[in-house]
């Protein structure tokens, strides 16, 4: 933790040169504590957010978003559009995030209290560029207060204009997504997405993250592997073959079409659509069926799902990139050294051929890179 932290500090110091000690102390606020901002409905976030985008002022430090712990960042307005409907979705996932970040205040104060007197120790050290007698003064006073939150310094604020949410990290790294997502709910009724890319890209991840902001269908292509009596050698031998895609185009295809082109709600042309599930541990259908019911959002989520047979289904397309050492440090952690052999000898291959012979990357409108 403490390394951790004294890197946060460091990292913002660099950033942001003119960071006076009691940004450093909101910053491990925020850290700690989560989201100070709480019971704010949507339409009063969404007032607040336009006022207060209209009155920034220039900051030419900032980015996208600050990552302040493993599940939160500052997402800076300054980047962002006046478009309504990117001001509408910043202010609910503002909302949503407030939900999970805002963490029960008496065991987190222990932890702020730990990470101020870590604070305190490093100026005291001359790790930090503030001296010992002022961390000293104001720290002290500041736990015998009881910790509460604070504002940017002044001068934080005359150089670097903060104009930020708290939301989660998750949440700011497929931004551009929700947008979409939401711009395209204002003209239709229901939204169809896919979500392919490399195995262990995070498909699956960013299924239930969508799910979890839109209540979506979520449709896994793993449920549409190939059975073993159509494994022949010359079906392998296709592109993107091991995928049963004629019971996926027979079984789902024509619902999503149907779900992409109409004016209507999902709940006037839709009563809950069923179709098998196969599963490639036990080689054969499982007794269950999967459902597509009446929501906005449909997500078909896995590799395979951007063939060329199913992307007229599709309102967004989305592809899932990673490197090949961090595909393989996640494929370990996840499958073990026994089925990795699997994934690099035979899946990653074929993926590769895939992606490569259709050109599923360069037909997609959003790239995301883990």
């Amino acid at each position: 933790m403490e390394q951790e932290l004294l890197t946060l500090i460091k990292n913002n110091i660099k950033k942001y040169p003119d960071m006076q000690l009691q940004d450093c102390v909101k910053l491990l606020y925020q850290h700690s504590m989560g989201n100070e901002h709480l019971g704010l409905s949507m339409d009063k976030c969404l007032e607040f957010l336009i006022a207060e985008k209209e009155n920034i002022g220039c900051n030419n430090k900032c980015s996208a978003y600050d990552i302040i712990s493993n599940n939160s960042c500052r997402f800076h307005l300054l980047p962002l559009d006046n478009d309504k409907v990117t001001l509408a979705t910043l202010s609910k996932l503002f909302i949503k995030s407030a939900e999970t970040l805002s963490y029960d205040k008496s065991s987190q104060k222990e932890k702020l209290i730990t990470a101020i007197s870590l604070l305190k120790n490093w100026c005291l050290e001359g790790r930090l560029p503030f001296s010992y007698a002022e961390a000293d003064s104001f720290l002290t006073e500041y736990i015998k207060k009881g910790c509460p939150a604070v504002h940017h310094s002044q001068i934080y604020r005359d150089t670097y204009h903060p104009a930020y949410r708290l939301i989660r990290t998750d949440f700011a790294k497929y931004f551009s997504l929700f947008v979409a997502i939401d711009r395209l709910l204002t003209q239709k009724p229901n939204v169809v997405i896919a979500i392919d890319g490399k195995c262990g890209g995070g498909k699956s991840t960013l299924a239930s993250l969508l799910a979890e902001i839109y209540s979506a269908n979520i449709i896994h292509m793993d449920d549409f592997y190939l059975p073993a009596e159509l494994r022949t050698p010359k079906r392998l031998t296709e592109i993107g073959g091991n995928i049963h895609y004629e019971r996926f185009t027979s079984q789902v295809f024509p619902v999503l079409c149907k779900l992409k082109n109409t004016d209507y709600k999902t709940t006037d042309i839709l009563n809950d659509h069923y179709y098998q599930i196969f599963d490639c541990h036990l080689m054969d259908y499982t007794p269950e069926t999967a459902t597509i019911s009446a929501k906005p959002v449909t997500i078909v989520e896995g590799s395979y799902s951007l063939r060329p047979e199913f992307r007229d289904a599709y309102d967004l397309k989305v592809f899932l990139d990673l490197s090949p050492e961090m595909q393989k440090e996640r494929l370990l952690a996840r499958n073990g050294a026994e089925a990795y052999k699997n994934f690099e000898l035979k899946w990653i291959p074929m993926e590769l051929r895939y992606f490569e012979g259709y050109h599923i990357a360069d037909i997609s409108d959003y790239i995301y890179t883990a």
